[in-house]
């Protein structure tokens, strides 16, 4: 399951660089990443590590979720 702080995302796309499944996008609008493909995680932790500001953290759950986003304005 994907945790992620939308608030503490700077933009600076390494979620999207590294994730080998294509879970991350970059809103338009402000320039921050976004989950388009949350079904496609494979909870492989690549973007969690990569992130410099510590937005993204992933667990692993029994059964899968949906991801939650704190502070995002959609």
């Amino acid at each position: 399951m994907i945790i992620y702080d939308y608030e503490a995302c700077n933009g600076c796309q390494d979620c999207l660089n590294v994730c080998p499944r294509g879970v991350w996008e970059i809103d338009a609008r402000n320039k921050k990443a976004k989950i388009v493909n949350p079904t496609r995680c494979i909870d492989c932790t690549a973007c969690e590590f990569q992130c410099p500001v510590r937005a993204i953290r992933i667990e692993r759950a029994l059964i899968p979720k949906s991801p939650q986003i704190i502070g995002a304005p959609f």
